[in-house]
């Protein structure tokens, strides 16, 4: 919904609550009333808590097959609004839905719009009475129209190529878990992400969601970046290469010249490329939305803080103390105007955290010492005492008050 990660559930009667990864769970109620003249729904945004909850209108008269689809529809701008406001950048008041008319330059119901083409997809592929196919194929031939009007290029149908209203082909497991993101030919071809590359793309993801976008998965390694109202953004994540790190991309190449491409650096540790992917993917959506370059390379390092942050969050025992130790290594040389955009909990625990000393895992290092010493044989050398002279290796006890014992001031 909205290019987040979300779970909707009845709460009661007539509320539905929305729980996203990062943001407060959203209260929506739900009435069936006259939402206005060629309307199928309006929702009216409030706090969104249970005691004041969004308010969406549905018109009683929307056919059955596609209620769900106006859900889906009015729940995704609702997603967009509560990403966008947790990411600092309130979009204000959802736009009615299924209206032409964009708002201060920005298309809203692109998003939207998609969400309700893949939902319709996927019970167009479910359904199995001819007439009901023949519904929703034209509510996805609908859906698909108003997205070439708003300058979009719509998903291809569920049909493919075939007839649209004839009983969809058997979909395999692997087909209906890739759910028209990734082609199976793709995964049946032998190229596989390796472990970089998948972590790069889900850090894109991530990082696209935070900023209000949604991400599509076109072939293997290709995400395309959807902004309301924007041009897609292509970003090709390459695996690694002898002799090719990773390096700033052309971020004026944004769209029209194909996108972009994160190239794997096969020299740098996983949390170091995701934080990469991170930043990389702010930048790009920064510069589409046509931000200063100052706010780009803020948007950049705020991306790349999160994205630290959460690394510590879903780190091991093991891992903690090192990812602790790259988190105050961001902190300390992040922009004190960056820090500022960090939700207020985040910001005071990367404070205590920047008033301290760097965290080491000493316990750890020692361990790491002894095992390569048990592995490769090697020791420190002996200390060897001179007879006629002090010691300095501590290597000879000495008698108390001997003048060899005394430290420089």
């Amino acid at each position: 919904l909205g290019g987040a990660a979300a779970h909707v559930s009845w709460v009661s009667g007539d509320q539905l609550n929305v729980q996203f990864p990062a943001a407060p769970d959203q209260r929506v109620r739900v009435l069936v009333e006259d939402p206005g003249a060629g309307r199928n729904a309006v929702t009216e945004v409030r706090a969104g808590t249970p005691e004041d909850p969004h308010v969406m209108r549905l018109w009683s008269r929307i056919h059955p097959d596609v209620v769900s689809s106006v859900l889906v529809h009015e729940l995704s701008h609702v997603a967009q609004t509560v990403t966008a406001t947790a990411g600092g950048a309130p979009q204000g008041v959802i736009r009615p839905s299924l209206t032409g008319r964009p708002v201060e330059g920005d298309d809203l119901c692109v998003v939207p719009r998609l969400d309700e083409h893949a939902h319709l997809s996927r019970k167009w592929h479910a359904a199995t009475d001819a007439a009901e196919r023949a519904r929703l194929a034209d509510a996805i031939d609908a859906i698909a129209a108003d997205l070439d009007r708003r300058g979009q290029t719509p998903p291809p149908p569920p049909w493919g190529t075939g007839e649209r209203d004839a009983a969809p082909e058997p979909r395999s497991r692997i087909d209906r878990l890739l759910n028209g993101g990734m082609e199976l030919r793709d995964t049946l071809s032998g190229r596989r992400p390796t472990l970089p590359e998948s972590a790069a793309s889900a850090a894109i993801e991530r990082a696209t969601a935070a900023m209000g976008g949604r991400t599509r998965v076109s072939s293997t390694g290709v995400i395309d970046v959807l902004l309301p109202g924007r041009p897609p953004i292509r970003i090709e994540v390459r695996p690694p290469q002898p002799a090719a790190p990773n390096r700033d991309p052309e971020l004026s190449r944004i769209p029209e010249q194909g996108g972009l491409v994160f190239q794997v650096d096969g020299r740098l540790t996983i949390g170091a490329t995701e934080r990469a992917a991170a930043a990389m993917t702010a930048r790009a959506i920064a510069l589409a939305q046509g931000l200063a370059s100052a706010d780009q390379a803020t948007l950049a390092e705020l991306s790349e803080l999160s994205e630290a942050v959460r690394q510590v969050r879903t780190a091991t025992v093991a891992q903690r103390p090192g990812r602790l130790g790259v988190l105050f290594d961001l902190v300390s040389t992040a922009d004190r105007e960056t820090l500022g955009l960090l939700p207020e909990p985040v910001a005071a625990e990367l404070a205590t955290l920047a008033a301290n000393e760097r965290p080491r895992d000493w316990a750890a290092i020692l361990h790491r010492l002894r095992t390569l010493a048990n592995t490769t044989g090697w020791d420190p050398p002996e200390c060897l005492c001179p007879e006629d002279g002090p010691c300095t290796c501590g290597g000879r006890q000495r008698p108390a008050g001997d003048p060899a014992d005394a430290l420089p001031a």
